[in-house]
């Protein structure tokens, strides 16, 4: 009697609906709870996979292309395209080494007249630049990368003849400096009793031999191509 009546109490029927309703939630997070992992495992072993599996091999294209810019043939970086290209470009740094000869030839006039001072300044300012020419020249020549044998000769001995004539123009500049004094004093010195100036001609004598040097190489190496033979003078 007692059991039916519980059974048919309003409020014991609404806890066991509750009670109820939870067990179901339970489920259905335990159920969506073991799904997450499940996923969560699938992606993981994807992953490691991945990382054994290692990279994707390159395709035909990309071989081929890399190929010919290992060859030199299609790429644009190649040893027969910079030797051709090597005369041209030293012709570049020669003709303006050549254009300061007659500058340089003028002021070593002025110096040895025992010239004014502010032609003797001038004299000092020309030697000057013309040896900060020749050595920013050099500077990019010694950056060159040469493969050919023949013109790597014709570099080097470009090079000598470069740095012993800057050597040159730096004696000089301090042989103008030097005499100044003197010869603003008395203008009939003679301005080339003078250790600079010795030791400007021994290095421009060294110049000029590196300059035959320079021109018979040259003149030899490049006598098929398109670009101008040179003589020690042109220098």
């Amino acid at each position: 009697m007692t059991l039916v009546l519980r059974v048919l109490d309003p409020e014991f029927a609404m806890v066991m609906s509750v009670a109820t309703a939870l067990v179901a939630i339970w489920r259905a997070l335990f159920a969506v709870l073991a799904v997450a992992v499940l996923a969560l495992a699938i992606v993981g072993v994807i992953q490691v996979a991945s990382w054994f599996s290692g990279p994707p091999e390159p395709s035909s294209t990309t071989v081929a292309v890399a190929s010919q810019n290992d060859d030199g043939e299609d790429g644009e970086e190649g040893g027969g395209g910079d030797a051709d290209a090597l005369p041209s470009r030293l012709v570049d740094l020669i003709e303006p080494m050549a254009d300061t000869r007659e500058s340089v030839r003028v002021a070593i006039g002025d110096v040895k007249r025992c010239g004014a001072s502010e032609d003797l300044s001038a004299a000092a300012d020309t030697f000057e630049e013309a040896a900060e020419a020749r050595e920013a020249a050099l500077r990019q020549l010694e950056g060159l990368s040469v493969d050919d044998e023949e013109l790597a000769e014709v570099v080097d001995l470009l090079g000598d003849a470069m740095r012993t004539s800057a050597a040159a123009d730096r004696h000089f500049a301090d042989w103008a400096r030097d005499v100044a004094h003197e010869c603003r004093t008395d203008s009939a010195t003679d301005s080339t009793d003078n250790r600079f100036y010795r030791s400007g001609q021994e290095a421009a004598g060294e110049a000029h031999q590196a300059k035959q040097a320079f021109v018979e190489a040259w003149n030899a190496a490049t006598g098929d191509d398109d670009v101008p033979a040179y003589t020690s003078r042109d220098l």
